[in-house]
């Protein structure tokens, strides 16, 4: 399924790269990890990091999050794309 291949390519890699990262944060004592988990930091971070531009827009703070949508989405999948060529994952 296309939106499955999608979320694994997009989401599923940068949150467990990003919670692999807090992990070692948890593990050195820079991160409190003591009531969640690097998983669950994880998602929490990734998720304030993709509001910021909508809120701006919610906020009255710019016309709309995105200047030219289809320039954002063409930078978006390159860079999705890119970093899977690189991993060999297909």
């Amino acid at each position: 399924d296309t939106a499955e291949v999608f979320y694994a390519s997009a989401y599923e890699d940068t949150l467990s790269t990003l919670a692999t990262l807090i992990g070692h944060g948890i593990d050195r004592g820079w991160v409190d990890g003591r009531d969640v988990s690097a998983r669950q930091l994880a998602e929490q971070l990734a998720a304030m990091w993709k509001g910021f531009r909508y809120s701006r827009a919610q906020f009255g703070l710019t016309d709309q999050p995105f200047a030219d949508i289809d320039t954002w989405a063409e930078h978006c999948l390159a860079t999705l794309l890119d970093g899977r060529a690189r991993t060999g994952v297909r």
